[in-house]
């Protein structure tokens, strides 16, 4: 029987600064960080779920052979498509599901994904074994009011992961118990 880590026994770790892409867009330290620690086999496929203007794009060619680029944005995919002409880029619409077969992907990267209730469409693609490196956007404004509530996402990742990194910051309002989240993450 596998003994599963409660939220607090899961390091945090230090979360830097990172680099602004050509964009202007702030890069994912989180992501950065991640990809660091990430060991894939020689014929990987990494997916960037809601990849937008491809700013963590070219990280991904750092771990793995095949990268695909998926959005909605179908402007954003064809400038992705221009500026690396080796990713593949799908649009699709995150609210039909990840049009990826099942147990495709060695790597899954969503930074700022625009939905957040993506965690078992993200275990079907990914092979087990493969990694998930998944971030909310932050709580300014109101966008507070679309992020999980604490112990959400944790408490999903454990049905099929295996927990390497987890962070949760309380956002919005005292008392409404909305948190943005960092999750590092491996299938079973």
């Amino acid at each position: 029987m596998s003994r599963r880590a409660t939220a607090s026994q899961v390091s945090a770790g230090a979360f830097k600064q990172a680099p602004i892409s050509n964009g202007g867009e702030r890069r994912s330290s989180f992501l950065l960080q991640c990809l660091s620690r990430c060991r894939l086999p020689d014929s990987a496929i990494a997916l960037d779920v809601a990849c937008g203007c491809g700013r963590h794009l070219s990280h991904l060619a750092d771990v793995a052979t095949t990268i695909l680029g998926l959005d909605l944005d179908g402007v954003a995919l064809q400038s992705n498509r221009k500026s690396y002409p080796s990713i593949h880029c799908l649009q699709a619409d995150l609210a039909n599901g990840i049009p990826i077969a099942s147990s495709t992907a060695s790597l899954v990267v969503a930074i700022h994904p625009p939905m957040l209730d993506l965690m078992p469409e993200f275990a079907r693609i990914l092979l087990p074994g493969g990694l998930l490196i998944y971030e909310s956007f932050g709580g300014r404004g109101e966008n507070w009011r679309n992020l999980p509530k604490a112990g959400a996402v944790f408490r999903a990742a454990q049905e099929d992961m295996r927990l390497l990194r987890y962070k949760e910051s309380p956002v919005g309002p005292p008392g409404e118990d909305a948190v943005s989240f960092k999750l590092f993450c491996q299938r079973s």
